[in-house]
């Protein structure tokens, strides 16, 4: 005899484990390297998409004027206050030197992003992208800067790709087409979202989730998996929760290389400033070592004249 009891009792219990499936296919993992990825990432399956993002995951900044603002943690307390109020200093001077122009930070900040030094964050990550690539999987990168021009870059996407280009990663061997404008999304300073060469932009305020949702719309394709490395837990989450609005399952790893650090990080005052004076006043981008350079010169200018007193003061006598 048929019981209803029974086989709703098993309906449910089907259901709740079907669920419990599909939500854990949307998870995120915390990792310090990427080689704890590894066993993910070990699939045949040449339509899963791996998404990275670039700054602290990819690269990381040499000097110490940008790795104390986007990678404040691995600083001491003292040090990120004096450059905060070093920063809001500077940023003061600028508003009134650019008469107020809503673009007044881009001047000195992309003069130094573009004379910028840069490193992997890990040795082997190129080497470690390039063995995915082989395999035929593909491979983006998705990042919360700016598009369009910015400052003194001419085209950020272009100076993006370079630059990751130059560090021996190249994202731009997985789609056919090579620039793409989402004009439907929120603009920045009249530059939209844009995909170049395998580089997604999202201009800063538009989520990353949503601007990929867009891109899967507009090239017409939907992955069946999508692993994303990201240091910031609020960008994967918001990946996350758009792939599961499309039902497109999600493995996120939270990557903390950068904030794995045996020792915290130690600030040279003198240099920054010397750093911040030349932007302000001869609109020039010091790195850290021009700028220890200039010190040393400046101090053996002043001893060398209290060198040459002492000498003819030897003579006289």
């Amino acid at each position: 005899m048929f019981s209803f009891k029974r086989y709703g009792l098993l309906f449910f219990i089907l259901l709740f484990l079907t669920s419990c499936a599909f939500w854990q296919s949307f998870s995120i993992k915390e990792i310090k390297k990427l080689e704890e990825a590894k066993e993910y990432l070990n699939v045949n399956d040449k339509d899963i998409l791996i998404i990275f993002d670039i700054d602290r995951t990819l690269l990381v900044p040499v000097d110490k004027i940008l790795r104390i603002r986007w990678n404040p943690e691995v600083f001491e307390k003292a040090d990120i206050q004096f450059a905060q109020e070093l920063l809001n200093n500077f940023q003061n001077a600028m508003k009134i030197k650019y008469n107020y122009d809503s673009n007044y930070e881009h001047h000195s900040l992309s003069r130094i992003m573009m004379e910028e030094k840069y490193k992997l964050v890990e040795p082997n990550t190129a080497t470690f992208i390039r063995n995915l690539q082989l395999k035929g999987i593909k491979i983006i990168a998705l990042t919360s800067l700016e598009t369009g021009r910015f400052g003194v870059i001419d085209k950020m996407g272009q100076w993006r790709y370079q630059t990751l280009k130059e560090y021996g990663i190249d994202f731009s061997h997985n789609f056919e087409f090579t620039e793409i404008v989402f004009d439907t999304l929120r603009p920045n300073f009249s530059s939209y979202p844009v995909f170049y060469k395998g580089i997604l932009m999202t201009g800063k305020l538009n989520p990353k989730g949503n601007v990929l949702k867009t891109f899967f719309d507009v090239i017409s394709w939907r992955p069946s998996k999508i692993y994303f490395f990201d240091d910031n837990k609020k960008c994967l989450e918001s990946v996350s929760k758009a792939m599961q609005e499309e039902g497109i399952p999600f493995q996120g790893f939270w990557y903390k290389a950068t904030f794995d650090v045996p020792v915290k990080l130690k600030l040279n005052r003198e240099v920054i400033k010397l750093q911040y004076d030349y932007l302000a006043n001869k609109n020039e981008y010091l790195t850290d070592i021009e700028a220890k350079n200039k010190l040393n010169q400046l101090d053996q200018s002043k001893i060398i004249p209290n060198q040459k007193n002492y000498s003819e003061k030897k003579l006289q006598q």
